[in-house]
């Protein structure tokens, strides 16, 4: 009776759907109002409806009726009962209109659920049959999910292949027992292990063929692996001396077990010159400041291949000012860098930059010029350790006492950085995390007027806690101190307040002294935000900030957290979000007397 009363309702909603089809094709704009789930016991309506594209009508939104997406999300539906072991699920759907609103309707027919009886692996020599059962994130009783099973299948022959066993076959089967309960069988047929002969390489015109062989992590005599060929490819592609590059297998020689490599490449254009107009971030004057968003105009000139080794060089002008001063005369960056990839047959970045840069800003003027040498230990873009030495002079003029004061210091300088990124995003990051340390000792070398060392480390960890929502949080400190009877100077100092730091005070604005800010040489930050989708590319967030600054390390045990909290609506584009945050002070351990301050910033917070 039960199943009768259920098809005779799936035919009375798929009948009236036919007739609701007719006439919504003739109309621009039909609207989500409720969506009805038919026949659903072992998932209720809300699990149904987050794996879902379309939407029912929220108080300040509405979902706009689309076919395609309805498709999507009957496929949806019964892909999330075929990973939960419904394996014979079908799903149909039917809609009904009145007005321009439309009605959606499932009718869900479950079928039987089906549980793992066993996982049986033949055919294995080269590795122990316990160690791949466990690449099978399932277990005997559970809910047969042919998803995680084909994971498995993918890890048992990526190792083969890593290995070097080209010609591996594997072939897997279920049988059913006892009406819902399957037996899985995966035969191996591992075949012989195969070794790299010759790699040829196609579509060089210009680059010298050492370039692309450097990058190999593989040649001549070494057992194939499917890892290290990405690698390498990955490893050519990032000199940036090609816009593509693919690596196939060719010539199989089944026989003496051998194979060749194809490595075919599309070399760019070795010169280079553009413009460029954008937002982007700077720190203005004080290195120590939090960074803050600002309107850039860039012109640079490239070459890529400047010699044989692949050494490039560069000559870029920038110029830009901050969003919130932008009638302010803009800060001028000159930059000349000759870089080469590699150092004594290490995969290793060395350059020397010489550079030149201006700025005015609330009545300090500061000019920088030198040079600077480094050498970074790269193993991929995410993650690298740079070694610098440094020769820069300094001129900084400020005004005290409505006197203009100029200083002029020489700064020799040794220092390196550590940079880790682990984010699933660069521009929207969800999970993950991201690292840097960056360190600097001024006054090592003979020749520098001053003497002092800086320190600044950062810590961010992004965590999704479910479909669109995201807690992220922040960790930062600095200190920087004089060596000996030299002072640390005023535009290395660190500063707090603005846009990326503490949002409760305007930029540089957490110190003051008398109508101009104030640093200090210590710094402790922290921020935590929730980010979560309101509609379409609208999104908001949730934050609290707690920060301070001394102006010695002596005063380390003086620190008291000053805290901002707030709310704010983010605009995703292409380019990243574009932020606008209300933020209020809840304490602050300096008088302050805003009480709330509007932020305007691309990109998040950190």
């Amino acid at each position: 009776m039960r199943k009768a009363t259920f098809f005779l309702t799936a035919i009375f909603i798929f009948v009236g759907s036919i007739l609701s089809q007719q006439r919504i094709a003739g109309r621009r704009n039909y609207y989500i109002e409720k969506i009805y789930f038919l026949g659903n016991e072992h998932f209720s309506d809300k699990d149904l409806k987050k794996v879902m594209l379309l939407k029912e009508k929220r108080m300040f939104s509405r979902t706009v009726f689309n076919r395609k997406l309805l498709e999507l999300d009957k496929l949806a539906i019964s892909n999330l009962y075929i990973r939960n072991g419904f394996l014979g699920c079908t799903v149909l759907d039917s809609i009904s209109v009145e007005g321009d609103v439309v009605n959606v309707y499932f009718v869900i027919n479950e079928g039987i659920r089906y549980y793992l009886e066993s996982l049986e692996i033949k055919g294995v020599r080269v590795f122990k049959e316990e160690y791949l059962r466990t690449l099978f994130d399932i277990r005997r009783g559970e809910p047969y999910n042919q998803e995680v099973i084909q994971k498995g299948v993918n890890s048992i022959l990526e190792l083969y292949l890593n290995r070097g066993y080209v010609n591996v076959k594997l072939k897997d089967s279920i049988s059913v027992q006892d009406s819902n309960r399957i037996k899985f069988l995966l035969r191996i047929k591992e075949g012989k292990r195969y070794a790299i002969d010759s790699i040829i390489i196609r579509g060089l015109k210009r680059v010298d063929p050492v370039i692309v062989r450097r990058e190999m992590v593989v040649g001549k005599g070494t057992i194939y692996s499917k890892k290290k060929i990405e690698l390498s490819r990955r490893y050519i592609y990032e000199t940036g001396l090609f816009s593509s590059v693919n690596i196939s297998v060719i010539n199989i020689d089944t026989i003496e077990k051998k194979l060749d490599l194809l490595v075919s490449v599309r070399e760019l254009e070795l010169r280079y010159l553009g413009v460029s107009v954008g937002l982007g971030q700077d720190r203005g004057i004080s290195e120590g400041s939090e960074p803050y968003t600002s309107f850039y105009v860039s012109s640079e000139w490239l070459h890529r291949y400047l010699t044989k080794k692949g050494a490039r060089l560069s000559l870029k002008l920038e110029s830009s000012v901050s969003l919130s001063s932008i009638l302010n005369r803009p800060r001028v960056d000159l930059d000349v860098d000759y870089a080469v990839p590699w150092l004594f047959g290490f995969r290793s970045l060395s350059s020397v930059r010489t550079f030149f840069n201006n700025q005015i800003q609330e009545g300090e003027e500061k000019t920088e010029y030198g040079q600077e040498y480094s050498l970074a230990y790269k193993p991929s873009r995410r993650r690298y350790i740079r070694t610098f030495m440094g020769v820069k002079n300094v001129i900084y003029s400020y005004k005290e006492d409505a006197t203009i004061r100029k200083e002029r210091a020489r700064e020799n300088s040794l220092g390196f950085n550590v940079y880790l990124d682990r984010r699933d995003n660069f521009l929207y990051p969800s999970e993950g995390m991201f690292f840097t340390l960056s360190s600097r000792v001024v006054g090592m070398l003979p020749g520098s007027s001053l003497k002092y060392y800086k320190l600044e480390l950062n810590f961010s960890r992004y965590i999704k806690l479910f479909k669109g929502v995201v807690w992220a949080y922040r960790v930062k400190g600095g200190v920087m101190d004089n060596i000996g009877v030299s002072q640390t100077p005023a535009y290395e100092q660190f500063f707090l307040g603005g846009e990326t730091s503490l949002r409760g005070w305007v930029n540089r604005y957490y110190l003051v002294s008398g109508d101009l800010p104030l640093g200090g040489n210590l710094k402790v930050l922290f921020n935590t935000e929730l980010r979560f989708p309101l509609i379409w590319i609208i999104g908001g967030e949730i934050f609290l900030d707690g920060g301070d600054l001394q102006s010695d390390i002596s005063y380390a045990n003086k620190i008291e957290l000053s805290w901002d909290a707030g709310v704010g609506l983010t605009f995703a584009t292409p380019l990243g979000p574009f932020r606008v945050d209300f933020a209020r002070v809840l304490k602050s351990r300096t008088t302050y007397s805003k009480r709330w301050v509007v932020q305007f910033a691309t990109q998040y917070a950190f």
